[in-house]
């Protein structure tokens, strides 16, 4: 797997970001809501944000929003991708 480039989806970020405080205020299904949340959170932690205003804005923006409305996640599980190495090994038995 290629190493993520510090700044990506730049171009479409603050619209994603702006649809999710939208839903927020929304009857969104929860588990949409916590994937949604989940992959943002994880984006932001990825992403050089301090190399663009725009992402670093952005980050402060998503974290007080999250913060004040109390949506933090409660656990460790967040519901992002990840790479297949990195998946349960599952026991199963086929007889």
């Amino acid at each position: 797997m290629q190493p993520r480039k510090s700044i990506f989806a730049f171009d479409y970020i603050e619209e994603t970001q702006g649809a999710f405080f939208l839903a927020c205020k929304s009857n969104i299904n929860q588990e949409e809501f916590c994937w949604v949340r989940d992959v943002l959170t994880e984006f932001y932690r990825a992403v050089g944000f301090d190399q663009s205003p725009l992402l670093s804005r952005l980050a402060s923006k998503f974290k007080q929003f999250i913060q004040f409305n109390e949506l933090e996640s409660k656990n460790d599980n967040a519901l992002v991708p990840y790479a297949n190495h990195q998946m349960p090994l599952l026991n199963l038995n086929y007889q």
